[in-house]
């Protein structure tokens, strides 16, 4: 994972999909976590220094795979966007039937996205000089600034998906994709893209991130996750985004769920880009002139 989220901070280099594959207990989630220590250590300061503290952590039994979000320092820069999705056991008791991971991760994504927006709102108003001042009265009045309030989409950097996260606070008996129905579904994928291409493929410095799937063997209880997911992976490798996916999954299901189609699975949808990458690199080799046949064609001209 560290050889592959150096390769992700290169130069021009594009996407990184990692799976962890193995069997219940076997310390996938906690290698995530140790990846996330050394993140959280080497890639940002480590420490009160950094903005994210140094360890996940655990809540009673379970690993954590998000950082609490009152152990984040706002006051510094943000390094590198790490989120965690973590996928529901569907045969758990009083798991709620429907429920979908992705919703649920909104709130966790949401927090992150504002000292971003706050970072890029700064450097803008350095850039534009005199005319910041009005800019930013007028943000405050429109309710633009995150800190202020809600976001919209008036302000050059107001994320899409904070504007998602607050029409479905309004309603929290929204809990799943299904409930959302298909038109909000669009949406929120929509929000996720737009987002994270004003994030890792802007014009300026570009920001690492990392996305996490927890447990991606539950994933056909949570088919929308799948779609979303494969989604940003075509929209990561189109823009060239510096996106790290990370997932964890059960090895002896990633085999029966990797040529299932229907329900949509995270296990086919990583197998799906990895063939697609695989044909686009072919077919960009084979359109690539042979020096040698060249030669040969050279010398026997």
């Amino acid at each position: 994972m560290l050889a592959a989220y150096e390769k992700l901070c290169a130069e021009n280099a594009g996407p990184q999909i990692v799976a962890l594959l193995a069997e219940s207990g076997f310390g996938k989630t906690r290698l995530v976590q140790e990846f996330y220590h050394q993140l959280s250590t080497h890639a940002d300061l480590p420490g009160d220094a950094g903005y994210w503290p140094d360890s996940l952590g655990r809540h009673g039994d379970d690993l954590k795979i998000n950082p609490d979000l009152g152990a984040c320092n706002n006051a510094v820069p943000v390094p590198f966007l790490w989120w965690g999705i973590r996928m529901r056991d569907p045969g758990l008791r009083n798991q709620t039937v429907g429920s979908s991971a992705i919703v649920e991760a909104l709130s966790i994504l949401r927090p992150h996205l504002e000292p971003l927006y706050d970072a890029r709102r700064r450097k803008d108003r350095l850039r534009e000089g005199g005319t910041a001042t009005a800019n930013l009265a007028l943000d405050f009045a429109l309710g633009v600034i995150p800190y202020a309030g809600t976001a919209t989409t008036l302000g050059k950097y107001a994320f899409e998906i904070l504007s998602f996260v607050r029409d479905d606070m309004r309603d929290r008996r929204t809990r799943s994709l299904g409930d959302l129905g298909r038109d909000d579904r669009t949406r929120l994928a929509d929000a996720l893209i737009s987002d994270f291409a004003e994030l890792l493929g802007g014009d300026g410095e570009r920001l690492p991130a990392i996305l996490v799937i927890d447990d991606g063997q539950f994933s056909p209880a949570d088919p929308d996750l799948a779609d979303i997911l494969d989604r940003l992976i075509d929209a990561a490798f189109e823009g060239n985004w510096p996106l790290m996916v990370v997932v964890t999954h059960w090895e002896a299901e990633w085999h029966v769920q990797a040529d299932k189609t229907e329900p949509a699975t995270v296990a086919y949808t990583i197998l799906k880009q990895a063939d697609r990458r695989s044909h686009a690199d072919n077919d960009r080799a084979a359109s690539r002139p042979d020096p040698e046949a060249a030669a040969c064609t050279a010398q026997t001209g």
